[in-house]
């Protein structure tokens, strides 16, 4: 009876570890896919352009847009920051007490045998660390990016680019799935996508 008692308690365990287990795992977990596309907006649209950075993209006009150079010591050649309007502070990071819901695109120089792949993989500046699932290749408006999602004090998508001697990461953090972030990544700017020689 002992013996019967112990080995039912001993499942018993096994199982209340193994639903504790996932319940707690749960939440970091990355969901499937990229959000459902929308019909992208065609009205209020700006037009980013560099010819320097050989980068064109459009964006919400309900988003500032800052750019900076690369600071000494920095590995990225430029950032630019798209924050809603009244979000970001005069350097064009989030202000403060407000979550830093934006999205950014920084451009790298593509240099030693670097891949977008690699990148991802070897960079700190990445946030690999945090993906739940591997980097996924995807094709969006004719453009081959690799994409990733991660967790840390805020949800984020990337997608990771290279061409003409450049690797182009377009980075969009949101709190919620549904966020407009994450939306007019997918839908507004990816899409829109242009890099010149």
């Amino acid at each position: 009876m002992n013996k019967q008692l112990i080995i039912a308690g001993g499942i018993l365990l096994l199982l209340v570890l193994g639903a504790g287990a996932v319940f707690f795992a749960a939440p970091r977990l990355a969901p499937e896919g990229n959000p459902p596309a929308e019909e992208p907006r065609t009205e209020e649209l700006n037009t980013y352009s560099s010819t320097e950075l050989g980068l064109a993209f459009r964006y919400p006009a309900n988003y500032e847009l800052r750019q900076s150079s690369g600071e000494k010591g920095a590995e990225y050649e430029a950032r630019i920051m798209l924050a809603e309007a009244g979000k970001a502070d005069a350097a064009g990071g989030p202000v403060p007490g407000e979550p830093g819901m934006s999205i950014t695109v920084d451009v790298y120089p593509l240099a030693g045998g670097m891949t977008a792949e690699k990148w991802i993989i070897d960079s700190p500046d990445s946030n690999y660390r945090f993906a739940a699932a591997p980097y996924r290749l995807v094709s969006i408006g004719g453009k081959e990016f690799a994409t990733f999602s991660w967790s840390g004090l805020y949800e984020g998508d990337t997608a990771v680019h290279a061409e003409n001697g450049r690797l182009y990461v377009v980075t969009a953090t949101y709190i919620a799935p549904d966020d407009m972030t994450r939306s007019d990544l997918w839908n507004v700017i990816l899409p829109t996508f242009m890099t010149a020689p």
